[in-house]
C-alpha cells in the first residue's frame, strides 16, 4: 500500500515478499518512504503488524497515515517515522471492515466485512484521530461484504452493493450521515454487484463500474458486464472546485499571490521555491477539516491553510509553499483537487 504524505514523499508500507517465498509468501511489517525530488527510497519504521490487505491508506488533516479498519490497524506518524496501533476497536467489533472512508471532519468511517469467512456484516465504526480510538455508530440497513463506500461533497457517504450474507450479491445502496450517525436507505443500483468501483466524479455523481454479480449466491458468480455502469445521482449537485485568473488572462494566469507582498505570481514578480502564495476558490466545505491538495507543476505542494476567504461569503482561502524541485517558467500549470475532484487548470509564473 501506498500513500503520498503532506510533504510530498511516498510512504510504502507492508506487502507480500514473493522472493524466495516457498513454501509461501511472507507477509511483511517493512516501510519505506520514496523521494520524489531524489528519485530514492529510504527505510522508515516498521509496521506494528504485518499487512498485506488492499485497504486505502488515509492520508489525515493532521499529517498522519491511517491505514486499516480493524485488528490491525494502525497510525504512520511521518515526524517520528514510527507506526502506532488504534485503541478501542474490540469495544466496536470483532471483525475486519471492508470498507473505510475518510469524512470531511477528518473521522474515518469503516463498515461491513465477512466476520467468518462465509457472510456480512451491518457493522460500522468511525475512528477518531483527535482521541486515536474507534466508536460505535448505527449499523447498516443490510449485512455487507466487498461493497464500497464514497465521500458525497455533501459530507455524505454512499454504500453500494456488496456480498450479502449468504453471497448473494446486493442491489441496494445507503447513505451514511455522520451529522446524526444514522445510515438512510437509497434507491437501489440497477445491477445487483460485489468487488465493483465506485468513483465521485467532478457533477458530483458517482460513476459505478464492474465487479461481479451472484443473484443466489455462491457458485452463481459471474461478471457483471462492462457496459452495465451507471450513475448514482445526489439529491443535489455539488460543483467541483474551481480556480480563478486574473483580468485580462482569459482565467489562464492564476489569481494566486505571494502571501507577503500580496503580488500575484506572474511574469512581473515569479514566486521562488518556498514562498508562501494564496490563492481562492470555489467548490470547497465550509468547516471541514479534511485539506485540499494543490498540484504544482506535477509535484504536490504543502498546504498551510485552507479555510473561508474573510469577507467573501462562499469562497474559500487556500495557502501553500512552493515545492523544491519544480520547473521553472512563466506559465506553470497549478490545479485543485478536493475529495478526488479536480478543478480547472490555471498557471503561475516560477524562477
Amino acid at each position: 500500500m501506498a500513500v503520498m504524505l503532506g510533504n510530498g514523499k511516498v510512504l510504502i508500507a507492508g506487502g507480500l515478499n514473493l522472493v524466495n517465498c516457498s513454501p509461501c509468501p511472507a507477509v511483511l511489517t517493512s516501510a519505506e518512504l520514496y523521494d520524489p525530488g531524489t528519485g530514492t527510497f529510504t527505510p522508515t519504521g516498521d509496521m506494528i503488524s504485518p499487512s498485506y490487505e488492499v485497504n486505502t491508506p488515509f492520508l489525515l488533516p493532521n499529517g498522519n497515515v491511517f491505514i486499516g479498519g480493524g485488528l490491525n490497524s494502525q497510525v504512520y506518524d511521518p515526524q517520528t517515522g514510527r507506526f502506532t496501533a488504534t485503541g478501542g476497536w474490540y469495544a466496536v467489533a470483532d471483525d475486519w471492515p471492508d470498507s473505510q472512508t475518510m469524512l470531511l471532519n477528518g473521522s474515518v468511517l469503516v463498515t461491513g466485512g465477512d466476520p467468518d469467512g462465509l457472510g456480512a456484516s451491518v457493522f460500522a465504526g468511525v475512528y477518531d484521530p483527535a482521541k486515536g480510538i474507534f466508536s460505535k455508530t448505527s449499523h447498516m440497513n443490510a449485512p455487507r461484504d466487498l461493497h464500497t463506500s464514497t465521500l458525497l461533497p455533501d459530507g455524505k457517504a454512499l454504500i453500494v452493493g456488496g456480498q450479502l450474507t449468504g453471497g448473494a450479491s446486493a442491489g441496494s445502496a445507503e447513505i451514511y450521515d455522520p451529522a446524526n450517525g444514522t445510515f438512510n436507505v437509497a434507491a437501489n443500483m440497477i445491477t445487483p454487484r460485489c468487488c465493483h468501483t465506485a468513483t465521485l466524479l467532478n457533477s458530483g455523481q458517482v460513476l459505478i463500474v464492474g465487479g461481479v454479480s451472484a443473484p443466489t449466491g455462491y457458485p452463481t458468480y459471474q461478471p457483471v458486464s462492462a457496459l452495465a455502469a451507471e450513475l448514482y445521482n445526489p439529491d443535489e449537485g455539488i460543483a467541483g472546485p474551481a480556480l480563478f485568473g486574473l483580468p485580462g488572462s482569459e482565467n489562464a494566469q492564476g489569481a494566486i499571490w505571494d502571501a507577503f507582498t500580496g503580488k500575484p505570481a506572474s511574469a512581473d514578480a515569479p514566486a521562488s521555491a518556498g514562498a508562501i502564495l494564496s490563492m481562492y476558490t470555489a467548490g470547497l466545505t465550509s468547516g471541514a477539516t479534511m485539506p485540499p491538495q494543490v498540484v504544482l507543476g506535477g509535484r504536490l505542494a504543502e498546504v498551510l491553510f485552507f479555510g473561508d476567504a474573510p469577507g467573501f461569503s462562499g469562497y474559500y482561502q487556500v495557502n501553500f509553499r512552493v515545492p523544491e524541485g519544480v520547473p521553472s517558467g512563466l506559465a506553470v500549470p497549478l490545479r485543485l483537487v478536493y475529495l478526488g475532484r479536480w478543478s480547472n487548470a490555471v498557471t503561475v509564473a516560477l524562477r
